[in-house]
């Protein structure tokens, strides 16, 4: 629906950035990063300075796992649009996914100063926090991302990645009893 929606935009305004965009993002949700690789090209050659465009490159580059090609794209978009909270979350995941843990948690950080309320940005944070061994910190943002039954199957997961596969299955007990029927933790 979303790729219809963005096709007939495209037919309205084919000399704008944002319907190539909006299009590229819907190509980006069915997990198709090349489709959305050549639209985004078209919109920047429409409008280099057209910061979303910048920012789901490094997406659909960070898809394909070039994660250092990637992080070029999501500052690109930073530097036209440095107070966006979503950038500074792809830059955040963008430099996990690079292993660079505390560089992260620094962009993440940065997008909380400008929406504390970003579920997903807390979530991103929880998870960094816990590739540092800051279990604590990483429990607290879990809490601020979701539900007491989500927190904990994420507790239970930090764990189990680190081998602590006791204390791990506690964790996914305690997010089955507040929340039976969590598919995620009873998969876990």
């Amino acid at each position: 629906a979303a790729a219809r929606a963005a096709r007939k935009l495209l037919k309205l305004r084919p000399e704008s950035p944002e319907p190539y965009t909006l299009l590229a993002r819907a190509h980006l949700g069915l997990r198709q990063p090349e489709p959305a690789r050549r639209l985004l090209a078209r919109a920047i050659a429409l409008d280099d300075a057209y910061a979303p465009a910048h920012a789901e490159i490094g997406v659909a580059l960070d898809m394909k796992g070039a994660h250092v090609k990637a992080e070029a794209s999501h500052r690109r978009a930073l530097d036209l649009a440095p107070d966006t909270a979503s950038y500074l979350n792809n830059l955040g995941f963008c430099l996990y996914l690079q292993g660079r843990f505390w560089d992260a948690i620094a962009s993440y950080r940065a997008a909380l100063e400008r929406d504390v309320s970003a579920k997903r940005v807390h979530n991103n944070l929880a998870f960094a926090y816990g590739r540092v061994d800051m279990l604590d910190r990483a429990y607290r943002h879990f809490r601020l991302a979701g539900p007491l039954a989500q927190a904990t199957n994420n507790m239970g997961y930090l764990h189990e990645e680190r081998g602590e596969f006791e204390r791990a299955y506690e964790y996914y007990l305690v997010a089955l009893k507040e929340e039976p029927d969590l598919a995620q933790a009873r998969r876990n």
